[in-house]
């Protein structure tokens, strides 16, 4: 029983993760589109679309449809770690970038 929550918790992490990488790659996306606001909201809608029927296959499949907290606190979980780990790499690029400009000035 725990490992089957255990088992259903790591996947929820997962699709946090996935879907705050997604939604990371489509924001180039919408900057190219500016003018085109049609374009921003198709794949927007499709975006939260998408989402919401991995949402719900979780739900259905894993868990017998039953809503439970702890999946989408594991969800917005992934997603918070998502998000630490791509402002940590861009940290460090900008940390090396300064480090590499300042050995060559020397």
């Amino acid at each position: 029983m725990i490992v089957h929550e255990i088992c259903i918790w790591i996947k929820a992490f997962l699709i946090g993760i996935g879907f705050a990488t997604l939604d990371g790659l489509l924001v180039p996306f919408r900057r190219l589109c500016r003018r085109h606001l049609w374009m921003i909201a198709i794949s927007d809608i499709i975006f939260w679309l998408a989402l919401g029927i991995c949402i719900l296959v979780l739900l259905y499949f894993e868990n017998d449809g039953k809503i439970r907290v702890f999946i989408f606190v594991s969800m917005c979980a992934g997603v918070y770690v998502q998000r630490k780990i791509k402002r940590y790499i861009h940290k460090a690029r900008i940390r090396y970038k300064i480090r590499r400009r300042y050995k060559e000035d020397l």
